[in-house]
């Protein structure tokens, strides 16, 4: 796999204020969004970007018919200017147990809550598989909808096997639950409100009492976001949760729809 982390490029964490000149600078735009658009192949690409600048990504890779995801962070210079780097899950070579997952670089410039323009080159061990230069706009519907604790606590099931699928939030935030789509194992964690004029919930969780058959989740813990409505539904009716943690065979992603109950 490459690394992702050593793609992060320099105007990641540049300072917004004055350099040495003596001018003063351009405030930074801020990159937080739900940006969505088309790659060259006409490909549907989605990037969620917190105003932390944490960032998950789903596009699909060439050759490929599964959606693959990605988590890192961007961050914005002094201007408009946009860079970050993340990991994207890979698919597993023929014959092999393990996927390969990919390294990879974005940069661009940011329009902010209007476009995106972005460059986004994936990498695995033999050279670049995905790079494409992509036009994001901005889903004003979907990121400022805003976010409470207050409006996300409740009692939640996934369509999927909803008698071994639950999901408790508490109103400070705290959750509990039995998850049972691949792994089967018990969920602690919490939610935690990032900015509440915007839709993206923080959430971390993790897995224990876990039964399945391999033994690749105990202990693994899952981080990203929760967010009113899933990616093709504009009704308010239970959050979209994008989360993404590590396993013995590489990244793991975790993209469901809860449904109240």
């Amino acid at each position: 796999m490459r690394d992702a982390h050593g793609l992060l490029l320099p105007l990641l964490f540049l300072s917004a204020c004055g350099g040495g000149g003596g001018g003063s600078a351009q405030p930074a735009e801020s990159p937080g969004g739900i940006w969505f658009g088309s790659d060259s192949a006409s490909e549907p690409v989605v990037v969620y970007i917190a105003e932390t600048g944490d960032l998950k990504a789903q596009l699909t890779l060439p050759g490929e018919i599964r959606t693959s995801f990605g988590t890192g962070l961007v961050g914005v210079s002094s201007g408009d200017a946009l860079a970050g780097s993340f990991e994207l899950r890979g698919p597993a070579p023929p014959g092999a147990t393990q996927q390969q997952d990919l390294g990879c670089a974005i940069s661009g410039t940011v329009d902010e809550r209007r476009l995106l323009s972005a460059a986004i080159s994936c990498s695995d061990d033999n050279g670049v598989v995905y790079d494409e230069s992509l036009e994001l706009t901005y889903d004003a519907l979907r990121y400022e909808a805003g976010s409470s604790l207050d409006a996300i606590a409740g009692n939640y099931t996934l369509s999927l096997s909803p008698d071994t699928n639950m999901l408790n939030v508490v109103g400070d935030g705290t959750l509990f639950g039995m998850y049972d789509n691949g792994a089967r194992c018990t969920v602690n964690g919490q939610a935690t409100i990032i900015d509440e004029a915007y839709a993206l919930i923080a959430i971390d969780w993790s897995f224990s009492g876990c039964t399945d058959a391999l033994d690749l989740f105990e202990g693994v813990e899952m981080s990203g976001f929760a967010m009113p409505n899933p990616p093709s539904n504009f009704t308010l009716e239970g959050y979209y949760f994008l989360l993404t943690g590590r396993t013995s065979r590489g990244l793991h992603v975790i993209s469901v729809l809860y449904e109240p109950v």
